[in-house]
């Protein structure tokens, strides 16, 4: 189970942060002309491709792909994940990390 708290209510001790600037953080800032829901979409876009798409084999983003595959070992160790970043519980792109190492870990551990 992956959790997604508001870092502005404190450290959460255990939890992975998110936010910028760290590896899952999100690239797309909202601005007059990125609303929240798109900078949500762009970063899902971003991370898929950066994870399974085009550039799942460009070595700039490694640390993307071992921060992401962190959770996903946490998960299939069974134990729970607590992400941090400043946005919730507005919707958030660590929502979209939550839901993207949910579904990769079951599909892990459909194959085992």
């Amino acid at each position: 189970m992956i959790r997604v708290v508001n870092r502005r209510n404190g450290k959460h001790p255990g939890a992975i942060y998110v936010g910028r600037p760290s590896p899952l953080g999100n690239p797309y800032e909202m601005d007059s002309k990125i609303d929240r829901e798109l900078a949500i979409e762009l970063h899902r876009e971003w991370l898929m491709d950066v994870l399974w798409g085009s550039l799942r084999d460009d070595y700039d983003f490694a640390s993307v792909r071992l921060a992401f595959y962190n959770i996903i070992n946490i998960l299939l160790a069974d134990c729970g994940v607590v992400l941090e970043c400043w946005c919730a519980p507005k919707a958030c792109h660590a929502d979209t990390i939550a839901e993207l190492a949910t579904a990769e870990s079951e599909r892990i551990r459909r194959m085992q």
